[in-house]
């Protein structure tokens, strides 16, 4: 307990936790975390390839700086006082992040695209979701039997069913600050009440409010001071990563390199100084790398997408054929027919 383990680059298998202490990552991936203890910081982590990238049940812990991806599930937790901030967490099959029955968390200065729900409040509250970033799901927040959280400065973007959803009773959430802009429905709150769209004469910026008065979603709520403009995006500094083959590796013949762009686009690469060439994929990708072409020694394989770039650095050991490699087959033809003019002496002989 209390103790701080740096786990450094490679693919680790998936880690259970069962005391308080640190994990700091430096270029490693592991499979998944569970945590079944208080006060644990993991942070500086690729997660994939779990059922649960992290499966929380405890109170007091932290997660940050990790890229999320990949997983059946972002992050579960189901514990008072936990804390998500400042990852990246896409591509995840079901919802990036859901707490259940979970009070006073915060979520902070998350990137979350590309699941099939961004932040996921089931029966919980007093929670704060701030600062984040949350685009390309079916619905951007669902807030299922919550109360008392605090919805404030988010980017909602491009979410094909809702931007936000209350249902089931939620009831006294605070919602202002946030835009909405590009959803099919921004927001919905059908079974709802008691709900704060507004404070300080300051509401949210809903991109199709066609008029300067209230933004009217139902007669139970209403943001009655909508804003005429967005408020400033949060900004994040996506990467760009290979996870396979490990760095400075020897490789020979041809080889699928395999990584993660944090930024959506289409990822380019080239050996050395030669063509830009595309990838196959979008947030994770492959590129199949020839290196029978290239002298043995060290390469460098550049990576773009947007305005992210990044090297990766290999080693090339082909094998070249040696000068009994190439004799060997008129050695071995030789013996043969030796072979069958002996056969033949012998027969005529007899």
């Amino acid at each position: 307990a209390g103790d701080t383990i740096m786990v450094l680059g490679g693919v680790h298998p998936p880690v259970e936790v069962n005391v308080s202490l640190s994990l700091e990552g430096r270029g490693a991936v592991v499979g998944g975390f569970s945590v079944y203890a208080d006060s644990v910081r993991i942070s500086g982590f690729l997660i994939q390839g779990a059922a649960y990238g992290v499966y929380v049940q405890g109170r007091y812990n932290e997660i940050s700086n990790c890229t999320i991806f990949n997983n059946s599930y972002g992050i579960k937790i189901q514990g008072n006082g936990n804390v998500v901030r400042d990852n990246k967490i896409f591509k995840n099959h079901h919802y990036a992040l859901g707490l259940r029955y979970s009070f006073q968390g915060s979520m902070v200065r998350n990137a979350i695209y590309w699941n099939q729900w961004g932040i996921y409040l089931e029966h919980s509250e007093d929670n704060s979701v701030q600062h984040n970033v949350l685009r390309h799901h079916a619905q951007g927040i669902r807030i299922q039997g919550g109360s008392g959280n605090l919805i404030a400065h988010n980017h909602v973007a491009n979410n094909s069913e809702y931007g936000i959803k209350l249902c089931c009773s939620s009831r006294d959430n605070i919602i202002h600050f946030n835009n909405f802009a590009g959803n099919r429905r921004h927001a919905d709150a059908a079974s709802a009440y008691e709900n704060c769209w507004d404070r300080d004469r300051r509401g949210n910026y809903w991109e199709n409010r066609s008029s300067s008065t209230a933004y009217v979603i139902d007669d139970e709520n209403v943001d009655r001071h909508p804003a005429d403009a967005p408020y400033p995006v949060p900004l994040f500094s996506p990467r760009l990563y290979v996870l396979r083959p490990p760095e400075n590796q020897i490789i020979s013949g041809s080889v699928i390199v395999r990584g993660v762009s944090e930024q959506e686009g289409t990822v380019e690469v080239r050996v050395d100084n030669g063509t830009w060439q595309r990838a196959v994929g979008f947030l994770t990708w492959q590129y199949l790398l020839d290196t029978t072409g290239l002298d043995n020694g060290p390469h460098r394989l550049s990576l773009r997408c947007g305005p992210t770039q990044t090297d990766y650095y290999f080693q090339v050991q082909n094998e070249a054929a040696s000068g009994f490699a190439v004799l060997l087959p008129l050695v071995v033809f030789a013996v043969l027919a030796i072979a069958r003019r002996l056969g033949a002496g012998q027969q005529k002989k007899i």
